[in-house]
């Protein structure tokens, strides 16, 4: 596991934690304010539900935008190095096939001549 793995999934730990604590902290108060029973419960825990969901989903997109960000940049850095090193090594091979030709072509005028 890289770092950028244990930094992503540390990321993602806290996260949770915190927009559990969260969840947990107001659904208790909703429960103590409003009282448990039958009626009541869905109209407690699915508000709470999509409440949680939708923090830990704003929280992730702004505490790992530039986890992701350097890694599109890495991506893209990567991207142009293969590109560069790809051309000189395009022009080593067809060197090479020219001189190969080159020499064929050579040794068939060598033989030739006896």
């Amino acid at each position: 596991m890289n770092s950028k793995e244990k930094d992503f999934l540390i990321t993602i730990s806290v996260i949770y934690s915190i927009v559990t604590i969260i969840t947990l902290f107001l659904n208790y108060y909703l429960i103590s304010l409003f009282g448990l029973n039958k009626d009541n419960f869905f109209l407690i825990v699915i508000p709470m539900v999509v409440f949680s969901l939708i923090v830990f989903l704003s929280f992730s997109k702004n505490i790992l935008k530039p986890l992701l960000k350097s890694d599109e940049n890495l991506q893209k850095q990567l991207k142009e190095t293969i590109h560069e090193l790809n051309i000189p090594v395009s022009t080593i091979k067809m060197n090479t096939q020219m001189l190969k030709k080159k020499i064929v072509l050579r040794l068939y005028e060598g033989f030739g001549s006896y």
